[in-house]
C-alpha cells in the first residue's frame, strides 16, 4: 500500500463546447450541462466519485511539522498529511477552494515557511481562521476542522511531573480533576502570555468556545492526528476500536455493534498519574520507519497564577464554555483515545527507503484511502470500519481510532464530510426560530425543547 496521494486533475469540467460539434446553441448547452453533471455527479468511473461543490461547506486544515524546533519536536508527515486532505476535501468532497484555508510551517521542498505568512499555523492564526470558521453559521452549514501535529496535557495545573508521574505539590491534589488536552502550534516554543503558559498551544476548551455558538442542523467533523486530542470535540459517545470483539471480520460490510461504544473522553488526574509512570519505566521503541506524534517533551507550565484576576479577565476567565447545541451533527475522527499513541508512518513496503521525510500520519493514511474505497461515499460508521481495516492491514499495533459523535447525531446514518439537505436545514432554522419565540413569550423551557429532535411536529404540552 503507497501513501495517499489523490489525483489533482480529478474532477476536472470539460470546457464550454469542448468535445462536442453541435449547430445548435440550444444542443450544444444541453450537452454541456449533461457533462457537468457526469463529471460531478457520476459513481463508479475510472475516476471515482466527486461531489458538486457546496457553498455552504468550508474546512479549516493545519499541519505541523516543526522543522524550527527541538530535534525531540519535529514531526515528518503532517504537512503533507494537511495538503492531501485540503485536496481531497476541493477535488472530492465538495469544498470550493475559496472557503478551505490550509495553515502548514514547511513548504513542499521541505524548507520552513516563513513564520510572519498568515498561512504559518501559529497560535494567532490558527484562532483568526477558526473565528472566519465558525462565522455566521447557519443551519445546513458543514465546518471541518482537520489537525495534524502533536498534542499535549496541561500537567502543570494538575501538579504532575510529567517525567515520573509524581506529585510535585504545586497544583490541585484532587485525583478525580480532569486533565486538559491540547494541540500544540507551529510557534509552540514561544510564551503564550495572555493565558499565561509557557507554549502556545490550542486547548480543548479554547476549541469548545468555537462549538458553543453553532445552531442546530449544522454539521461538524473533526480530524485530530494528533495524541491527546480526543477531547477536540466536547462530547460524550466514542466508538474505541480497541474494544472491538477480536473475532469481529472487518473484511465483511459495516456492522453496528455496541461493544465499542465508551462514554466520556477525558481522563482524570489519578488516571494519568498512573499513565505516565507506566511510560517512564517502558522501554523507547527504536524502529525507525515509525515516530510518535505525542508531546516530544513540550508540556506548558503556568506563567502566571489563575487567582490574578486581570490576567484571567484578559483571557476570557475560567468560565467552562457552554455545551454544543443538541441537535448540531458533531462528529470527530480521532488517531487514539484518551492515553493511547498516535503514530506517523513509513508506509513505502518494498520500495527504497526514503528516510523519515516518507513517513505518514495512520490516521490520515487510513481515513483517505478508506474514502477512495468508499468511492468518497459512505457513512461516517461506514468510515471509521473501513479505516480499522485499512490500519490491520498495515501491521501496526498500538493505536486505536476512534470516532466520536454528540447526542443528536447518528454515525450509521449520517454521510461522511456531507452537508445536509436544503428541507432538513430549513426545518432546523424553523425550529430553532420557534424555540426561540416560545422562550421569549415563556411558553416553553429551554430544558423542554432540547428533549425533542427536528421531526418533532408539536411542542410538547408539558413544557
Amino acid at each position: 500500500m503507497v501513501p495517499y496521494s489523490p489525483d489533482p486533475g480529478v474532477g476536472r469540467v470539460l470546457a464550454e463546447y469542448e468535445a462536442y460539434d453541435l449547430d445548435d446553441p440550444f444542443e450544444q448547452e444541453e450537452e454541456f450541462l449533461n457533462s457537468r453533471f457526469v463529471a460531478n455527479s457520476c459513481r463508479g468511473l475510472a475516476n471515482g466519485y466527486a461531489r458538486s461543490e457546496c457553498e455552504r461547506s468550508r474546512a479549516l486544515v493545519v499541519g505541523c511539522n516543526y522543522p524550527r524546533n527541538h530535534r525531540n519536536s519535529r514531526l515528518w508527515g503532517a504537512c503533507a498529511d494537511a495538503r492531501a486532505w485540503a485536496t481531497t476535501l476541493t477535488k472530492r468532497l465538495g469544498v470550493p477552494e475559496t472557503n478551505v484555508a490550509l495553515l502548514v510551517d514547511e513548504a513542499d521542498d521541505g524548507k520552513p515557511a516563513n513564520a510572519g505568512s498568515r498561512t504559518f499555523p501559529s497560535q494567532r492564526n490558527i484562532h483568526d481562521h477558526l473565528l472566519w470558521l465558525t462565522n455566521d453559521v447557519q443551519p445546513g452549514d458543514l465546518l471541518v476542522f482537520v489537525f495534524c501535529g502533536r498534542g499535549t496535557l496541561l500537567l502543570d495545573d494538575v501538579g504532575l511531573d510529567p517525567e515520573t508521574g509524581d506529585d510535585t505539590g504545586d497544583g490541585s491534589d484532587d485525583d478525580c480533576e480532569v486533565v486538559e488536552e491540547a494541540l500544540l502550534c507551529g510557534d509552540f516554543d514561544n510564551t503564550d502570555w495572555m493565558n499565561g503558559y509557557s507554549k502556545r498551544m490550542v486547548t480543548a476548551t479554547s476549541l469548545a468556545r468555537y462549538w458553543e455558538g453553532l445552531p442546530n442542523g449544522a454539521s461538524l467533523t473533526l480530524v485530530i492526528d494528533a495524541e491527546n486530542g480526543a477531547s477536540m470535540l466536547p462530547v460524550a459517545r466514542r466508538l474505541d476500536s480497541a474494544r472491538l470483539p477480536l473475532g469481529v471480520n472487518l473484511n465483511d460490510e459495516p456492522t453496528p455493534m455496541l461493544e465499542p461504544m465508551v462514554f466520556g473522553s477525558v481522563r482524570s488526574r489519578s488516571t494519568v498519574a498512573q499513565a505516565l509512570q507506566m511510560e517512564a519505566s517502558r522501554p523507547e521503541a527504536q524502529d525507525p520507519r515509525i515516530g510518535r506524534r505525542d508531546s516530544g517533551g513540550a508540556w506548558p507550565k503556568r506563567r502566571w497564577l489563575r487567582g490574578q484576576l486581570l490576567w484571567d479577565a484578559l483571557a476570557g476567565g475560567d468560565e467552562a464554555p457552554a455545551p454544543l447545541e443538541t441537535e448540531v451533527q458533531a462528529f470527530a475522527f480521532t488517531a487514539s483515545g484518551p492515553g493511547g499513541a498516535a503514530f506517523e508512518v513509513d508506509i513505502g513496503r518494498g520500495r527504497r527507503q526514503n528516510g523519515p521525510s516518507a513517513r505518514r500520519g495512520l490516521l490520515t493514511h487510513c481515513l483517505l484511502h478508506a474514502l477512495e474505497e468508499l468511492n468518497f461515499q459512505g457513512t461516517y460508521y461506514a468510515l471509521w470500519w473501513c479505516s480499522l481495516r485499512l490500519l490491520r492491514k498495515l501491521g501496526v499495533t498500538g493505536q486505536h481510532f476512534q470516532l466520536l459523535f454528540a447526542d443528536g447525531a447518528d454515525p450509521t446514518c449520517r454521510e461522511a464530510f456531507e452537508v445536509i439537505g436544503a428541507a432538513e436545514a430549513r426545518a432546523y432554522a424553523r425550529r430553532s426560530e420557534l424555540q426561540q419565540q416560545a422562550l421569549e413569550d415563556g411558553q416553553c423551557t429551554n430544558r423542554a425543547w432540547t428533549s425533542q429532535r427536528c421531526c418533532s411536529s408539536v411542542i410538547d404540552e408539558r413544557c
